[in-house]
């Protein structure tokens, strides 16, 4: 298994998301899939009394996940354990956050393996 193919280039893929999940961009390479949903929670966090809804990335990749990384970009994602997760379960990555009216994009970065 191999993290990068013939040519050099990484099995990764890069999604800028609003976690709104109303704009995907770029389309993931063939085999690579993407959900997105948004859950109206109004979570309230101690010490806090912003009502934050939850954000959820999954992405299916060609090969098993060894890493993925979310980061918000937006002001109104805060980024708070065990609010803000990343898991990785085979060809399986996933991520959650939360949001409370913010528009900026997550940044979902997700790297595999493949044999060639």
């Amino acid at each position: 298994m191999h993290d990068v193919d013939q040519q050099g280039n990484p099995y990764a893929i890069e999604w800028h998301i609003d976690p709104q999940c109303t704009k995907l961009s770029p389309v993931g390479p063939k085999g690579t899939r993407l959900r997105c949903s948004l859950n109206r929670t109004q979570i309230r966090i101690s010490g806090d009394n912003t009502p934050f809804d939850k954000w959820y990335f999954a992405v299916e990749a060609p090969g098993p996940v060894y890493d993925v990384q979310c980061t918000p970009t937006g002001t109104n994602e805060p980024v708070i354990p065990p609010y803000n997760s990343t898991s990785i379960v085979g060809n399986q990555a996933s991520c959650t956050g939360l949001i409370n009216g913010g528009n900026g994009d997550v940044i979902v970065t997700v790297k595999w393996r493949e044999s060639w």
